[in-house]
C-alpha cells in the first residue's frame, strides 16, 4: 500500500485510500481487533491518496491529499454509526503528504511537500464545532 491514512478508535482501526498501484482510491477498510476481521465501509466521495486521518470524539476526519489531478484542501468527516461521509470546511491551503494530530475538539494539521520537494512549514487548526 502507498499513501494510505490510518486511524484507530477503541478496538477498531480505519484504513483509507488503499493505493496498491500508486493510484488513488476511495476505499475505507475497517479492522476489528476483537474478531480479527476486515470489513469495508462506505467509500469516500472521491478517490484520494497522500492524505491524513484522525478521530475527534467518534468521528473520523480525513484531510487533504491528492486526487488524480491536483493537491486537495478538503476535509471529510465519517460517522461510523451511520456509515456516511460529510464534507466539512476545507483547509486554507491544498496539500498532500501531511501530518495531523487530534486534540480534544481540534485537528492540528502541518507539513506537506512544496514545489521542488522542500518541506512545508504551514500549520492549520480545524475546530470541529466551528470550522477553521
Amino acid at each position: 500500500m502507498d499513501h494510505t491514512a490510518a486511524a484507530s478508535y477503541g478496538k477498531l482501526m480505519w484504513l483509507t485510500a488503499d493505493t496498491l498501484t500508486i493510484t488513488q482510491s476511495n476505499k475505507l477498510f475497517i479492522y476489528d481487533s476483537n474478531t480479527n476481521q476486515w470489513t469495508q465501509g462506505t467509500n469516500l466521495p472521491a478517490a484520494l491518496g497522500a492524505l491524513t486521518a484522525n478521530f475527534i470524539n467518534v468521528t473520523l476526519y480525513v484531510v487533504g491529499g491528492v486526487d488524480p489531478e491536483k493537491k486537495l484542501a478538503s476535509t471529510l468527516a465519517y460517522d461510523p454509526a451511520t456509515d456516511k461521509w460529510t464534507e466539512k470546511a476545507p483547509m486554507s491551503t491544498a496539500r498532500h503528504g501531511l501530518a495531523a494530530v487530534s486534540l480534544v475538539t481540534r485537528y492540528v494539521i502541518g507539513g506537506g511537500p512544496q514545489p521542488g520537494g522542500s518541506a512545508g512549514s504551514l500549520n492549520e487548526i480545524f475546530h470541529v464545532n466551528g470550522g477553521r
